[in-house]
């Protein structure tokens, strides 16, 4: 797992790139290096990156540096700030509901935050699936072990499924969408479905 931080967005690899060196640790052969576990790591972390800009449109989060805490705490790659933030939130709201008038129900994402959210997400993503694709195939194996024997990975696995659940649940937040009311369905696609709502897809 510190490896795997390492190699956080590739940062690692950039620096080493353009400083010509191995940037935190020293170079590695091609063929040692655990590219499919560092492309689902990263994938992973760019998920969780995204969810930001939508927790911060959520017109009825909770204060900032509560939700900058939970944020955090997900891209440490566990649900123990994530999930309860967000079941604390739906517990606060449902108490202080009242009645608001459309206008002041229309929620929606700063168009800004949401370009640079949605592209760097989609950078790090696009960079990760072509990394893994030149891969040798006993290197997905690997990662199929690691995540039955190894109880960090294993959980690292779990809370990619709950991401697929949470993540409508995020964006209709974000929007202010009561229950009946319909969510496009590409938003409902893991990870491809935040980052089209971050780009305005």
């Amino acid at each position: 797992a510190v490896e795997d931080s390492i190699h956080f967005f590739y940062l690692n690899d950039l620096i080493g790139f353009l400083g010509g060196g191995g940037g935190v640790e020293e170079a590695t052969e091609t063929a040692t290096t655990p590219t499919v576990r560092f492309a689902i790591f990263n994938v992973a972390e760019a998920w969780v990156f995204s969810f930001l800009p939508a927790l911060l449109s959520d017109r009825r989060r909770l204060p900032v540096p509560a939700v900058l805490f939970a944020w955090l705490g997900g891209l440490g790659l566990t649900n123990a700030f994530l999930m309860p933030y967000l079941a604390l939130r739906e517990a606060l709201a449902s108490r202080g509901e009242e009645d608001e008038s459309n206008e002041a129900r229309k929620g929606g994402k700063n168009p800004l935050l949401g370009f640079l959210f949605g592209t760097t997400a989609s950078a790090v993503a696009a960079y990760a699936v072509v990394s893994s694709l030149s891969a040798p195939s006993e290197q997905w194996t690997e990662f199929s072990e690691l995540a039955r024997s190894d109880r960090t990975y294993m959980a690292f696995c779990v809370d990619l499924v709950l991401f697929s659940v949470v993540q409508p649940l995020i964006i209709r937040r974000a929007e202010c969408l009561e229950e009946k009311d319909d969510l496009p369905g590409l938003y409902n696609v893991p990870f491809i479905g935040m980052l089209a709502w971050l780009l305005g897809v």
